[in-house]
């Protein structure tokens, strides 16, 4: 790992970057112009060392010369000015793709880069934009999605992939999981016209009830249609007992506990989950209480 100054001419996006939208630029594109690179790209070799490479001005691959410029070739008939320079893709950033943005905006000639010759697997590349992306919380879910799903077309499993990126297998089961909606309902969550909460409880239905229930996002009556459509009837009772078995569900799993004063919480004060079996202790106060009674089976404690 070694730092050094590259043209930025040099330097292009990577093909597996997760992000489907680097965003407003324009600010960073000011300060870059007005302060200069303040933190170094991170970059990994595309096709650096190679035997070709890509012009930037005619988009050919091109013999490579021993010097590491690209030979004098044609384009469209004429000789191209690509020739004797370096190649377009010699360099894939891996961390700083706006800041690459902001650069090329400014007109920036050269930057300095920290060049990754370890990261020589695509899935290990991938994971790294995805650690760095997370980190700053610049990822939407469904771009997590895409990052984690070209990881298992890498070979990755999801307990490795969750190892590599520094994020639970629960996490990355879930965001896979986003990838079954159809293109619409992708589309909806991508533009925030649903959250991520929504998503996820649409999952197990099919795109015709998920059409159905898309037309209640947001209102009281959403989740009522979700447990419609699970169960296939308009009687209040199923629907409700839906509703409960769906809101029980992380708890008896024992991921969280009820709140407090729910139906399904221990009463207030009684110190016992009525889900959990009776204590040792527990037992031995109801016999102590046993043993207190009068011999007219009256407690004690009464008159």
């Amino acid at each position: 790992m070694t730092t050094k100054m590259i043209p930025v001419r040099a330097i292009r996006p990577h093909p597996k970057n997760p992000r489907f939208d680097l965003g407003d630029i324009s600010d960073l594109t000011a300060d870059v112009r007005d302060n200069g690179l303040i933190e170094p790209l991170v970059v990994v070799p595309g096709s650096y060392g190679k035997v070709n490479g890509l012009c930037g001005d005619c988009d050919q691959r091109v013999p490579r010369l021993t010097s590491g410029v690209l030979a004098e070739h044609i384009a469209d008939g004429i000789p191209c000015p690509g020739g004797s320079d370096l190649a377009a893709d010699e360099w894939f950033v891996v961390a700083g793709h706006r800041r690459r943005a902001a650069c090329e905006s400014a007109g920036v000639a050269e930057v300095e880069c920290v060049t990754r010759f370890d990261l020589r697997s695509t899935a290990d590349q991938i994971a790294l934009m995805m650690r760095e992306n997370g980190h700053r919380r610049d990822l939407t879910p469904l771009e997590e999605a895409h990052g984690y799903e070209q990881m298992v077309l890498e070979g990755l499993t999801a307990t490795r992939i969750a190892q590599q990126v520094k994020r639970s297998k629960k996490t990355v089961d879930r965001r896979l999981a986003l990838l079954n909606l159809s293109s619409v309902q992708q589309r909806r969550l991508r533009q925030g016209q649903m959250t991520l909460d929504e998503a996820e409880q649409i999952l197990d239905l099919t795109p015709e009830q998920q059409d159905k229930v898309l037309r209640s996002v947001g209102t009281k009556t959403f989740r009522e249609d979700i447990a419609r459509e699970r169960t296939g009837s308009d009687d209040r009772v199923v629907i409700a007992s839906e509703l409960r078995a769906t809101f029980l569900s992380p708890f008896l799993r024992g991921a969280q506990r009820p709140p407090r004063g729910s139906a399904s919480s221990p009463a207030e004060g009684s110190g016992h989950d009525p889900r959990e079996p009776p204590s040792p202790k527990d037992g031995q106060v109801v016999a102590r209480r046993a043993r207190r009674r009068r011999p007219d089976g009256r407690s004690p404690d009464r008159p």
